[in-house]
Order: C-alpha cells, then sequence, then structure tokens
C-alpha cells in the first residue's frame, strides 16, 4: 500500500481593520474592498495564521522617481508589524513595491571648487 500527503485548503473569514492616516496633507479614501484586496495580500503572503489585523495607510497613492505609483502600508497583527511597505496595484491585484535604498548625494562641481580654493586661501 502506498502512502501520499497533500494540502488542502479550507476557507477562513478574516477579519481586518484599516486606519487611514493623513500624511504630507493626504489621506487614501479608497473603497473597503479595496482594502480587503490589501488584508487579502498579507494573509497570502505574509501570515496566513494572523487575527485581527489592522493595517495602517499613510497618506494617499504617490510615486518615488523611478517607481510607479504606490501606497505606504503598515499590517499589524498582534506583535508582528512589517514596517512600512510600499504597495503597488497592477490591475489585478497589489503586490510588493521594494525601492531601492537612498543614494548618496554627489557633491556638485562647484561645491569641491569653492572647497578647493578656501583651503588654498588659508595657506
Amino acid at each position: 500500500m502506498e502512502e501520499g500527503k497533500i494540502v488542502v485548503l479550507v476557507p477562513e473569514e478574516k477579519t481586518f481593520k484599516v486606519d487611514r492616516k493623513t500624511f504630507k496633507g493626504t489621506k487614501y479614501m479608497g473603497n473597503i474592498n479595496d482594502c480587503s484586496l490589501l488584508a487579502n495580500w498579507y494573509y497570502n503572503n505574509k501570515n496566513t495564521h494572523a487575527k485581527d489585523l489592522i493595517i495602517n495607510i499613510y497618506g494617499d497613492y504617490h510615486v518615488t522617481f523611478p517607481n510607479p505609483p504606490h501606497l505606504t502600508v503598515e499590517f499589524v497583527d498582534g506583535t508582528n508589524n512589517t514596517g512600512r511597505l510600499h504597495m503597488s496595484w497592477d490591475g489585478n491585484q497589489f503586490y510588493q513595491q521594494v525601492l531601492p535604498f537612498g543614494r548618496k548625494k554627489k557633491k556638485s562641481i562647484k561645491k569641491k571648487i569653492k572647497k578647493k580654493l578656501k583651503s588654498k586661501s588659508k595657506k
């Protein structure tokens, strides 16, 4: 006799709350169905066992060049906190937008020249 294993997915109703926070003078006013898609993303991609999820949405859609428009969202589930994530919409579902770390600003040539002139004048 052979033995095998399968994974059974059983539908379960999950709850969530949304806290729309004003950030830089803007606030996300999408309907609760839009927010349920964010909750769905979290439950399916981060923590399927989470209970009583709180979704904090900071401001409205915005663009951080060169990335597409996104919402800044934080998911809190008990003691678990994702920190602020950038969630973009592709027309069908939300996905996490991974933004590159900021680069150091290059000093302009003018600043370098001024610095050299100051050091020469001190001598």
